[in-house]
């Protein structure tokens, strides 16, 4: 088991074939990550703790970090990311499809009273800026999703160039 971490957040990862021998791998290493918490005043918030399973499987998973059992997940957001159990983007990239269309329906609301520069100007920070985080999870976008993010930037140049 490893651990990650940026800033206020802490990840434990571990790979194994075995199920039994990968719970009781993170059981163990969260243990000791909650007394390295505690050793040095800091608190392990529970509510904040997942767990996500990637491979296949049939029951559902659940694992003991200190006195909490934690089930198992279908997906996660790490660091802004959401992944699934199948280690796709899918939730991801609907979701920032959503949030980014909602921002062009404003702007598109605005451009004729905007000038291009500041339209151009706004459409840069408040939609592209979306795409820019974590590029590479469109490596992995299925057909369908990659087709729909072509529809969404060819509205974003309709609205911007009228």
């Amino acid at each position: 088991t490893e651990a990650i971490n940026y800033a206020d957040d802490t990840n434990l990862h571990a790979c194994d074939m075995n199920f039994t021998n990968l719970i009781r791998r993170l059981e163990h290493d969260s243990f000791i990550t909650i007394e390295w918490f505690e050793s040095n005043y800091m608190k392990l918030n529970r509510d904040k703790c997942h767990f996500l399973f990637a491979g296949h499987k049939h029951e559902h998973l659940w694992v003991n970090v200190g006195d909490s059992k934690i089930w198992e997940s279908s997906s996660e957001k790490i660091l802004g990311v959401r992944i699934d159990r199948n280690l796709k983007f899918e939730e991801h990239i609907k979701s920032l499809l959503q949030t980014a269309g909602c921002k062009l329906t404003t702007l598109s609301r605005m451009s004729n009273v905007i000038k291009f520069s500041k339209l151009r100007l706004l459409m840069k920070s408040f939609v592209e800026s979306q795409f820019a985080y974590c590029p590479l999870v469109w490596l992995s976008c299925s057909r369908t999703l990659n087709n729909k993010i072509n529809k969404f930037h060819e509205r974003a140049l309709r609205i911007l160039y009228r």
